[in-house]
């Protein structure tokens, strides 16, 4: 028995017809909003952060990043962490002020990264901080060709854990024990006062003056 086919009714193809031409503008719909997203809210990862507490820094082709300075208080030692880095094909030498209370100069080869901070090869050390421990201070960036830039950076202490070992120590002086007192605090004992033979602590005694003996009775 031969087989018989069933063509597509008008209904049918009205309904596929009708859900092509609607794909076309879901599609761009969709498309434009995912557009919109990507203005209002940047992709994360095409973004340059600081992955640490620091800041960052770019000036004549050259870039400091991770940028923080340790210190216990105001008036102690102090020293700068970060990185300077230069991605170009030249040499460059730059000069780091901290505050206006430290100086030092770099020099960075061609495609050169130099570390700073303790246990690394190169320090920027600071004798006595101008600022103290939850503040910002001025790093200013010096080159030959392209002048300065400044950048506040933070200043923080050995709160967090991995800052600890990390910042400089401050030079306590000894304290001085003043006259009168021994070491445990406490007033020096006066001495006793007696005439010498007399063992008993009494303190009677006779005075006696140049060319006199004292009267003894019979």
């Amino acid at each position: 028995m031969a087989s018989r086919t069933t063509a597509p009714s008008t209904t049918d193809a009205r309904a596929r017809a009708a859900r092509r031409l609607l794909a076309g503008p879901v599609a761009a719909a969709l498309a434009l909003g995912l557009g919109a997203c990507s203005v209002t809210n940047p992709i994360s990862t095409a973004a340059e952060y600081d992955g640490s507490d620091g800041v960052r820094a770019a000036f004549d082709g050259l870039r400091a990043t991770n940028l923080i300075v340790l210190t216990e208080a105001e008036g102690a030692p102090g020293t700068l962490i970060g990185a300077l880095s230069n991605p170009g094909s030249e040499a460059h030498s730059v000069t780091v002020n901290v505050g206006g209370a430290a100086e030092e100069s770099f020099d960075l080869a061609a495609g050169q990264t130099v570390l700073i901070g303790p246990n690394r090869e190169d320090t920027l050390d600071v004798t006595q901080m101008p600022v103290a421990p939850g503040t910002n201070i001025e790093i200013r960036f010096t080159t030959g060709s392209a002048g300065s830039t400044t950048v506040l950076v933070p200043v923080l202490d050995g709160t967090f854990p991995e800052y600890t070992a990390l910042v400089p120590d401050a030079d306590v002086p000894e304290a001085e024990t003043p006259g009168g007192e021994d070491a445990d605090g406490g007033e020096d004992p006066e001495p006793a006062v007696g005439t010498p033979g007399d063992t008993d602590g009494d303190d009677r005694g006779v005075d006696v003056e140049d060319g006199d003996t004292p009267a003894t009775d019979d």
